[in-house]
């Protein structure tokens, strides 16, 4: 309904938009968006229990609910992912972005306590600041902007998912593996490359 989809980013483009984001707000996001391909739902609805360190993986086996009302402060029930739980692996290059994540969550934990205001306990892994569920559409038009700011071509949040999948595929021409990472049927991931159905 919005027109052609846009083309995803190159290796390039990502190595430019994670090396800007690096110690901000969105460096997560972007690593979960354009590296593994998670959703928007999954990435906001990742808690940090089903995050082993020790382990070197994660698990997507929930997602943030869609119709999450504004001004949310607690979530009591996530809801199931879209398709198949799948448990990621934690490499040795994205392994510091978690680090730093989990060290990013304990100083705003200690931020807002030691002010005297609640924080509320979601187990969140990109919470807002007081640990209260982001809403997706604040994150997408914050997306919109943040590669404005940047002068990057346009694309839309969903399509650092295209972009995820279709850089993995190139990289390693391992379709099978890109499916399973991006929680996709074989036909569905052949239709998020462009492959045919055959």
């Amino acid at each position: 309904k919005q027109g052609k989809t846009p083309d995803p980013y190159t290796v390039e483009q990502m190595r430019h938009l994670m090396g800007s984001v690096m110690g901000t707000e969105w460096e997560m996001i972007i690593v979960l968006a354009g590296m593994y391909g998670l959703r928007l739902s999954e990435i906001t609805g990742l808690r940090t229990p089903n995050i082993d360190l020790k382990k070197m993986q994660f698990k997507v086996v929930e997602q943030m609910p869609f119709n999450v009302p504004s001004k949310t402060k607690v979530i009591t029930e996530m809801a199931p992912t879209k398709c198949n739980d799948r448990v990621l692996p934690i490499t040795e290059i994205t392994l510091p972005y978690f680090v730093r994540h989990f060290d990013l969550l304990e100083r705003q934990r200690q931020l807002v306590k030691s002010s005297g205001a609640e924080y509320y306990e979601n187990n969140l892994f990109i919470p807002r600041p007081d640990g209260s569920p982001y809403r997706r559409d604040k994150i997408s038009t914050g997306f919109g902007q943040l590669l404005r700011h940047l002068e990057m071509p346009h694309i839309r949040f969903h399509d650092l998912r295209h972009t995820a999948a279709t850089n993995m595929h190139q990289l390693t021409g391992d379709f099978y593996t890109v499916g399973e990472i991006l929680g996709h049927t074989l036909k569905g991931i052949g239709i998020t490359l462009g492959i045919s159905g055959n």
